[in-house]
């Protein structure tokens, strides 16, 4: 595909891949002046550019294919490098342990406003979720800075993607929880 849009770059004619296969035109061409084309010029610039980038990409498909090639043929493994596999497997077993920690560890964590000790730097007015009206639990702010409970918002979005109060359009992955 991208050497099918860098040759278009190149003349102008056939931006769908189908309509160059098979020759097709539109019915009502348009007039192509030489003179009229140089004053204005063309895309050849980026038609290069595009190519090169295919040759690179390319290129480097070519040689992790040649590198996957070079060490399916050595299968015989040296002795000096299985104790290095073992620790980078162990640890890599210590790590996921140690996310699935983390992970517990912040499913657990839960925040609620009705403590004034918890996220202090929210002023006393805004502490209140604005549609369950009771202290938010686990606070998050839309990409408009409005601020609700975290269950409450994910609730509405889904089911409006916008903000409740203003209705600015705001998605789910666009909330920002609180901590």
């Amino acid at each position: 595909m991208n050497l099918h849009i860098a040759i278009f770059y190149f003349q102008g004619e056939f931006y769908s891949l189908s309509k160059r296969i098979f020759g097709l035109r539109y019915v009502f061409g348009h007039n192509k002046d030489p003179r009229k084309l140089q004053k204005t010029g063309n895309y050849s610039f980026l038609g290069a550019i595009i190519l090169l980038q295919f040759v690179f990409e390319s290129l480097v498909k070519f040689k992790t294919y040649q590198d996957s090639l070079k060490k399916s043929h050595t299968s015989e493994e040296d002795e000096e490098s299985k104790p290095s596999r073992i620790k980078s497997i162990k640890q890599l077993e210590t790590y996921n342990e140690s996310f699935t920690e983390d992970l517990k560890l912040s499913e657990r964590v839960n925040f609620d406003l009705s403590d004034p000790n918890q996220l202090p730097y929210i002023p006393e007015a805004s502490r209140s979720c604005m549609l369950c009206l009771s202290p938010m639990t686990n606070p998050s702010a839309a990409n408009c800075g409005h601020m609700f409970c975290w269950v409450c918002i994910v609730d509405w979005i889904r089911e409006h993607p916008e903000c409740p109060l203003c209705r600015l359009q705001c998605l789910e992955q666009n909330l920002l929880p609180l901590r």
